[in-house]
C-alpha cells in the first residue's frame, strides 16, 4: 500500500512538472534547456497559460497545445460570484467576444536586493489611472487576441487543470509587440478564503527581467471566488521572493489580484 501511494505521489509530481514545462515554452518563448531548468527548481523559469495557446512574439496566437493534464470532474463551486460585473475591453481594436478568455492582473513590486522595479505596480492592462483590478473589483479587461492602443497584441488563457476543491488553474495574460512584450503567468492551487502555494512569473517588458517566484518559498495565492460553471476566478498573490536568475535581481510581490473569466477545462 505505502509504495502505492508513493508511485502515485510521484506521478501527480510529474505531472504538475510536465504543464510547467509546456507553459514555459510556449508562453514566454523560453527555450526547452530553460523549461527543463524550471521544472527541475519548481518552476523558477516560467509557468501558467495554455501550452501553446500563444504563437511567438508580435504574432496571431496558435492554435491549442496538447494537454499537460486533465481536468477533474465538475463539482458546485464554492464562493459567491465574483464583486463588480463584467470589465470593459481595454482600448484598441476588437469587441468583446462571446467565449474568448478575458482578464486582469495588478501587483505591486516592494522593495528588494537590487531590485530595479522597487515600489512599482505592474499592471495587465496598463490603464491610465488606478489599477484594472482590485480587492474591490475589476474594470478594464484584455481579451484573448484583440490589439490595444498601441497596436500590441493580447494574449489572454485561463485553463481549469483540476475542477475540484482545492482547484488547480493555468492563468496567463500579456500584450505582444513588434519589439517588447509584457506578459504574466501564474499556475496557483486555489481555495476560497484559504492560502495555498503556487507559482509565477512575469516580465514587465523586453528588456527588463523576467521574474520567477523560486520553488522554496513559493508564491502564496487566495481566491476570493470561483465559479467552475461560469468560468471566473478572482483571487489574491503574494510573494516573499521573486528571482531572475540572469542577473540576480530579487524583489517580493507584497499586494496582488487577479480577476479571469471565460476559463475552460483544457482540452484533451
Amino acid at each position: 500500500m505505502r509504495a502505492h501511494t508513493g508511485e502515485c505521489y510521484q506521478r501527480a509530481a510529474m505531472l504538475k512538472m510536465n504543464v510547467v514545462c509546456l507553459v514555459a515554452l510556449g508562453l514566454l518563448g523560453c527555450s526547452s534547456d530553460d523549461a527543463r531548468d524550471g521544472a527541475s527548481d519548481g518552476g523558477q523559469n516560467g509557468l501558467g497559460g495554455a501550452a501553446g495557446q500563444v504563437g511567438t512574439s508580435g504574432g496571431v496566437p496558435g492554435s491549442s497545445g496538447a494537454s499537460a493534464a486533465t481536468a477533474g470532474s465538475p463539482t458546485q463551486p464554492s464562493g459567491g460570484a465574483p464583486a463588480g460585473g463584467s470589465g470593459a475591453l481595454a482600448g484598441g481594436s476588437g469587441a468583446m467576444v462571446a467565449g474568448e478568455p478575458r482578464g486582469a492582473v495588478s501587483f505591486h513590486v516592494a522593495f528588494g536586493d537590487n531590485c530595479s522595479l522597487s515600489d512599482t505596480w505592474v499592471d495587465f492592462p496598463k490603464v491610465d489611472s488606478g489599477h484594472p483590478v482590485t480587492g474591490a473589483g475589476h474594470d478594464s479587461l484584455l481579451q484573448n487576441r484583440t490589439r490595444d492602443q498601441n497596436g500590441w497584441m493580447a494574449q489572454v488563457s485561463c485553463e481549469w487543470l483540476s475542477q475540484i476543491d482545492p482547484y488547480f488553474v493555468s492563468l496567463a495574460i500579456g500584450s505582444i509587440g513588434d519589439a517588447d512584450q509584457r506578459l504574466v503567468s501564474m499556475l496557483p492551487t486555489l481555495s476560497v478564503g484559504q492560502k495555498r502555494e503556487g507559482t509565477m512569473t512575469f516580465r514587465d517588458r523586453e528588456a527588463s527581467p523576467r521574474f520567477a517566484g523560486p520553488a522554496d518559498p513559493k508564491c502564496q495565492f487566495e481566491a476570493v471566488s470561483v465559479d467552475v460553471a461560469a468560468g471566473t476566478v478572482r483571487g489574491l498573490v503574494t510573494c516573499a521572493k521573486v528571482v531572475d536568475k540572469t542577473s540576480g535581481q530579487e524583489c517580493a510581490i507584497d499586494e496582488g489580484y487577479f480577476y479571469f473569466e471565460n476559463c475552460k477545462p483544457r482540452e484533451p
